[in-house]
């Protein structure tokens, strides 16, 4: 019997404390998989477990009741029952839960209807909209907290007049609240009020700025400019996001100087808020990007240059490329280059250091230009191997046909990691003379090589009678 099932044997006892014990770990057990489903009907009826004194004098005698339990610590114990029940649904999120939880909303004990409206808002149903729309005008303030949270989660446009109500609630929790959903709904009156409610009430800061680039309003862009000098790196970093979802050009160049922030997930998110803008006065600011010290600003940087398709960065680019062996620059020059960046590849095939010519071969597979089909060919003699087994690598990349006799020879090579690369490769083109070379790997003496050469033979196989059914 697994922990789940146990839980779920421990709901139908008579025990208050069992099953208080089995509904508070039921929600608080990590969720996940099919498995749960199974949870889900016994907690639905445990949403209704009521306290009744004359069924635990079942398993106790009368007068010893009052030695283990008070009668408010029995109604304590049914009323947790029902919120970790709650609670635990909204964790799953199966639907099935929805209309028993709508009427959880109705439960006489606070808690437990701010517990299912939290749960209505992860399950997210549009079944719950209204029944949520009636508890923002619940008398306590933590359900119509939670019902405003909810209806944002839900996202349904039906709310947003009583959203706007609940903006003038004497709670500023609620008025933040209120103002969150509206934003996650996408309403832009909320900016506005945002703003204002920031001086006034102790409304998380990120997830306001987060929001602000969910609308994707202009009135916030000054805000967010602002928020990108925030001592809190995690705010610097939204705040960049948004401003880059908005893309307004007047976030350009605070963005440039935020490239030099000093956290690397800051500059990792203003280089994406450049690329979402796409302005080329950025251009020369991501092109001093590529030297970054942190590899992944490195990368984005140049896949931002690819797409904003300025023919400077070709060279920056290509010292990228043999520099950092980065496969974005690579395929950045692709899309500006062309022609010339495949060329000053191919020239560097030529060079005597063995890193540039296993960079420029790397670099060529990624571009997938079938013009380095033939230089490439010409170095599967390499006398090095790793360049040798890179290189069929590449051309299995590109994919050309005039390729594949030269590999069936370099089956020949003597080293079994050059073999498994070509075998690979073969395996990957659509050429039905590849089948007799990969059948004869089949023998070959690597055992990975025979490995990816059964692989190689089915895929090709599929993929043979794919085509002769066309």
């Amino acid at each position: 019997m697994d922990d789940i099932q146990l839980r779920i044997n421990w709901l139908k006892s008579k025990d208050w404390k069992i099953r208080n014990r089995a509904a508070e770990d039921l929600a608080m057990m990590y969720w996940g998989g099919a498995k749960i489903a199974r949870a889900v009907r016994p907690l639905i009826k445990a949403l209704d477990d009521v306290y009744d004194v004359y069924d635990y004098h079942e398993t106790q005698p009368w007068e010893k009741i009052g030695d283990f339990f008070s009668i408010d610590e029995l109604k304590y114990l049914s009323i947790n029952i029902r919120r970790y029940s709650a609670e635990a649904l909204g964790k799953i999120g199966d639907v099935r839960a929805v209309v028993p939880l709508i009427n959880a909303l109705k439960a006489e004990h606070s808690g437990i209807r701010r517990e299912a409206a939290e749960a209505l808002g992860k399950i997210g149903d549009v079944r719950a909209v209204v029944p949520l729309i009636n508890a923002l005008k619940a008398e306590h303030s933590g359900i119509r907290r939670e019902a405003a949270w909810a209806l944002g989660k839900i996202g349904d446009v039906r709310a947003v007049d009583s959203l706007i109500n609940a903006l003038k609630d004497k709670d500023c929790d609620i008025r933040s609240a209120a103002a969150m959903a509206m934003g996650q709904i996408g309403d832009v009156r909320a900016v506005d009020f945002l703003i204002n409610e920031l001086r006034e009430c102790n409304i998380p800061r990120r997830e306001v700025v987060r929001i602000f680039g969910n609308i994707g309003d202009i009135r916030a862009v000054d805000f967010l400019i602002n928020e990108l000098k925030d001592k809190d790196w995690h705010i610097r970093g939204v705040a960049a996001t948004a401003l880059g979802n908005i893309g307004d050009v007047r976030a350009v160049e605070p963005l440039i100087i935020a490239l030099k922030d000093q956290d690397e997930n800051v500059r990792l998110n203003v280089v994406g808020a450049l690329q979402k803008i796409g302005d080329i006065g950025a251009v020369d600011s991501l092109i001093n990007a590529l030297n970054d010290p942190d590899q992944y600003v490195c990368e984005d940087a140049a896949e931002a240059l690819g797409q904003m398709g300025d023919a400077r960065a070709i060279d920056p680019l290509l010292v990228c490329v043999f520099k950092r062996r980065c496969r974005p620059a690579a395929e950045a020059l692709a899309l500006i280059g062309g022609a010339r960046a495949v060329d000053s590849l191919i020239e560097a095939l030529k060079d005597q250091d063995n890193h540039i010519r296993y960079v420029a071969v790397e670099a060529l597979g990624w571009i997938g230009d079938t013009n380095a089909v033939k230089p490439l060919i010409k170095l599967l003699k390499d006398p090095f191997e790793n360049i040798r087994w890179t290189v069929a690598g590449a051309l299995g990349q590109i994919g050309d046909a005039s390729a594949v006799m030269p590999l069936i020879k370099a089956l020949k090579d003597l080293d079994h990691n050059v073999r498994y690369s070509v075998v690979v490769a073969l395996g990957e083109m659509e050429d039905a003379r590849a089948m007799a070379a990969l059948s004869k790997s089949l023998e070959d003496q690597s055992e990975s090589v025979r490995q990816v050469a059964a692989e190689g033979l089915e895929k090709l196989q599929r993929r043979l009678e794919a085509i002769s059914e066309e």
